[in-house]
């Protein structure tokens, strides 16, 4: 019964230097077995223990166990926790368990990797159930486990309760991953969402709506757990709280703001922070049951900074513990990263031999309302923000006869409202700048209402020309057959009262 038995802990991943430790709770006085396989034992509680434990039973709600040796109750009545949450009423013992100052003080036998596997450190102990924890202070660590050891190279215990695997301890460590979406842009006329959520284009100054995704980690085993989202993006992107009508579920059910939290709010980044102000899930843990889904919507504005050609950016990352002795030591795993794009539209305003003409004004029309923009420098503007002051609806060319509109996606009319010569005749016509969401290649093409046939779209460059006079319009345009149409109407009346006039004559 004496002879030693190998106690490993199993792990998934590199556990080589990690500080793991068993504690011997209770030793094997007596096994049974049918020869190949254990059916039964009895244990001793370890003396310097039997209050520890007693207390770490007491705080767990335990009742019906003798005082006096209470790892027998233990080993014959919490079995469960045996797999992932590993919650039960076995794991509320060992966490109870694990903070008795009685445990933290008792070296145990340590742990070491096992030759050629860095998954797995073992060490023959006496045989007994021990209490295994992890002691590393920084970088990941597990959750204290709790098995027994094989009895004479025995390892599988057979019961009425079920069948047991003795002598390995499983390393219960936790990952979780986080993705984000493109949902919606504010008017879809004005702008839309790839297929995969992870482009948009629209307008400038139009809102975005996001929406990220994770789900509640594996806190068992914590007596605190910090859980956060952390979200940055570009300078052409802005996160305002009070107009995000940020939301957020968990399994599907509205999470009161109470439990949630926005912080660290600056240009290009902001944290969103669950459970307790500090980010401590635990005392609020019935409202995050593990593994439930997560959901946060909230809406990001592309505001003033957001240039035509460049992607503007919005990336997001968890911020999770992985240590249950350093709540505060976090693991961070980045999520997707999702693009946002604009338009531009580019006026080239030219006479009728292409000389450019500077002071030509133009209103950039959306159903028939004039377009409030902000001028960034000379023939350059910007669509204005909602509520933005010093804003003009006019738009003028600069020395070389160009005026551009940064900003841009959806359908307008551009209107030329003021000529640099005194010709009435002011063209404006229909124009649709299109935006591809992945790439932000624009595209600009004309529209109708070029009566007079003064603008044409070359190379993405709207080109607006200017006659001096009326005979200088091109001979096709409107006016110009309106004038030719007349002339004829004239001449022919002209004609006609010239006959009229000589048949008078010869009468």
């Amino acid at each position: 019964m004496q002879q030693a038995q190998t106690l490993t802990v199993d792990a998934a991943s590199n556990i080589a230097d990690r500080q793991l430790s068993a504690i011997l709770l209770a030793q094997y006085t007596y096994a049974t077995t049918d020869g190949t396989d254990l059916t039964g034992y009895d244990v001793k509680t370890t003396s310097t223990l039997v209050s520890a434990i007693n207390h770490a039973l007491d705080d767990a709600g335990m009742t019906g166990y003798d005082a006096a040796d209470p790892m027998l109750w233990v080993v014959q009545n919490l079995l469960d926790s045996q797999s992932s949450p590993w919650a039960g009423r076995l794991r509320d013992f060992v966490d109870a368990l694990k903070n008795e100052q009685a445990v933290r003080d008792m070296p145990g036998v340590a742990l070491r990797p096992v030759s050629g596997d860095t998954h797995r450190q073992s060490a023959q102990v006496t045989p007994g159930v021990y209490l295994v924890l992890d002691r590393t202070s920084t970088g990941r660590a597990a959750i204290a486990g709790l098995n027994g050891t094989g009895i004479n190279g025995m390892a599988t215990l057979k019961t009425n309760n079920g069948t047991y695997t003795l002598g390995t301890i499983e390393y219960k460590v936790h990952d979780i991953t986080v993705g984000k979406r493109i949902t919606a842009v504010e008017d879809d006329t004005k702008g839309d969402v790839n297929t995969d959520g992870l482009s948009a284009d629209t307008e400038q100054g139009r809102m975005v709506s996001m929406r990220l995704t994770t789900t509640v980690p594996n806190w068992t085993g914590y007596d605190r757990y910090y859980l956060a989202l952390n979200d940055t993006y570009s300078k052409g992107l802005s996160f305002d709280p009070t107009s995000a009508d940020m939301t957020v579920s968990v399994d599907g059910n509205p999470l009161d703001a109470r439990h949630w939290h926005v912080t660290g709010v600056k240009d290009g980044a902001f944290t969103l922070r669950f459970g307790t102000s500090d980010g401590d899930i635990i005392p609020d843990k019935t409202m995050f049951p593990v593994g439930a889904p997560i959901t946060v919507d909230y809406k990001m504005c592309l505001d003033r900074d957001a240039v035509a050609g460049s992607a503007d950016t919005n990336s997001v990352s968890v911020e999770y513990s992985h240590n249950p002795n350093t709540w505060t030591d976090h693991e961070t795993k980045q999520g997707d990263t999702v693009s946002v794009h604009t338009g531009k539209t580019v006026v080239s305003k030219t006479d009728m031999n292409g000389t450019p003409l500077a002071g030509a004004e133009f209103q950039l029309l959306d159903n028939g309302t004039p377009r409030q923009v902000m001028k960034t420098g000379d023939g350059a503007y910007r669509l204005a923000e909602p509520g933005e002051t010093g804003t003009t609806t006019t738009l003028t060319t600069d020395a070389n006869g160009r005026v551009s509109v940064n900003g841009t996606d959806g359908t307008y009319v551009l209107k030329e409202t003021k000529s640099p010569y005194t010709n009435p005749l002011l063209p404006q016509a229909g124009l649709t700048v299109d935006v591809d969401d992945k790439t932000g290649t624009v595209t600009t093409t004309e529209g109708d209402g070029d009566r007079d046939q003064m603008i044409d779209v070359t190379d993405g460059t709207v080109i607006v020309k200017n006659a001096r006079t009326l005979l200088q319009m091109p001979k096709t345009g409107a006016t110009w057959l309106a004038i030719w149409t007349v002339a004829c109407v004239l001449a022919a009346s002209s004609g006609l009262l010239l006959i009229w006039r000589a048949r008078m004559t010869r009468q």
